[in-house]
């Protein structure tokens, strides 16, 4: 999905005076000091956090991950539409889960906080806006595969 091209430019980046952070396999100490001296304010970190004891990601499924990574039969993809920020997010394809379409399509949306809300178009052209687990979709689902959005209760499946 990305090359090159996608790379920061760091130095442009800290000539801008407000901070900013790293993200994406910067979740080591060295990852840690190297984005400091590269003037990041700090590290974004994400798969680390998600699997420590403390997090809220359910224990079976944290359990089911880590046998299938050290099996050799973990499946990770990129996903351009997983983040309700719009930064791509690793997904892991798990059967079970919001990775799959039935299960995707089959969840209840729920989003009763409302953040995150983004405009978008109606089928009759006007504006309204939702976050990426409201209850109606934004948008209709791609043709090649059904978006994969998260929700707010991505554990609390019924």
């Amino acid at each position: 999905m990305y090359g090159e091209r996608d790379g920061a430019d760091l130095q442009a980046l800290r000539a801008l005076g407000l901070p900013f952070w790293l993200a994406g396999s910067h979740g080591t100490p060295d990852a840690l000091a190297r984005a400091l001296a590269a003037g990041a304010a700090g590290i974004q970190v994400g798969t680390l956090f998600a699997f420590a004891a403390e997090s809220g990601l359910c224990a079976d499924l944290k359990a089911e991950v880590q046998a299938r990574a050290h099996t050799g039969t973990l499946e990770v993809f990129t996903d351009p539409l997983a983040s309700p920020t719009g930064f791509p997010f690793k997904v892991v394809n798990l059967p079970g889960t919001l990775s799959q379409a039935g299960a995707y399509a089959a969840r209840q949306r729920v989003c009763d906080i409302g953040y995150l809300r983004e405009a978008y178009r109606t089928p009759r052209a006007a504006w309204a806006g939702a976050a990426p687990a409201s209850p109606s979709p934004r948008t209709p689902p791609r043709a090649d595969r059904p978006p994969t959005r998260p929700d707010a209760n991505a554990c609390a499946t019924p």
